[in-house]
């Protein structure tokens, strides 16, 4: 991600389940729309972006997810 990009969505966000729709709507982050494209269920979407935000696991380590333009 370059500095442009907007920052992660916080813990609480992704935490809680409201936030879902309003995390996909706005695009916060690329990676996360990755997941719902690749048909992550909501949870698993959820459960992720919360691994990822807490530093438990690098973006590398799902090779679906290492596509150039994330």
């Amino acid at each position: 991600m370059n500095e442009l990009d907007p920052p992660p969505p916080s813990y609480d966000q992704i935490k809680n389940p409201s936030a879902t729709e309003t995390l996909i709507q706005s695009g916060v982050q690329s990676w996360y729309r990755k997941f719902i494209e690749l048909k992550f269920t909501s949870e698993e979407s959820n459960e992720y972006a919360g691994l990822f935000i807490t530093n438990d696991i690098e973006i590398s380590m799902i090779p679906e997810l290492t596509d150039p333009i994330l």
